[in-house]
């Protein structure tokens, strides 16, 4: 084989390398971020905050959650008003088929959800899912 000839394999197979490095790297990104399924929430008196109650696993040694509360997300209309939470597990594994050990105790994390008017007779209703959610009392 000639010099050229194997120069040209390197560089195919490093592209083909670093194409696949890329590919988990992605896919490892994709696995840790994700919109919240809220399944019901309470009004404050005011009716002008939401707060959702979410059940994260066991927090680590230094007490913080391996999920953390990246962005919120509260759409207004006169008959509904659509809420989102969205959630990145840190503690998520750097390649998609790696197991994460999980506990089996959940711990309560409450997120508030500011209105700009009061909720009055208005739908709550989830981002992820479309689905209504349930109003509870504090």
């Amino acid at each position: 084989m000639s010099v050229t000839r194997l120069t040209k394999l390197g560089i195919a197979l490093l592209l083909v390398i670093l194409l696949v490095i890329g590919t988990l790297m992605l896919a490892a990104h994709l696995n840790r971020s994700s919109w919240w399924h809220i399944r019901n929430v309470s009004a404050s008196p005011s009716g002008t905050v939401l707060i959702a109650k979410l059940t994260f696993g066991t927090p680590k040694v230094d007490g913080r959650f391996c999920e953390q509360v990246t962005d919120t997300v509260v759409e207004e209309s006169p008959s509904r008003v659509i809420v989102g939470i969205h959630v990145t597990n840190t503690c998520a594994p750097f390649l998609p088929w790696e197991n994460v050990n999980s506990a089996d105790i959940a711990y309560p994390f409450h997120v508030s959800l500011h209105l700009q008017s009061p909720l009055g007779e208005r739908l709550v209703v989830d981002k992820e899912s479309g689905r209504h959610i349930s109003i509870m009392e504090p």
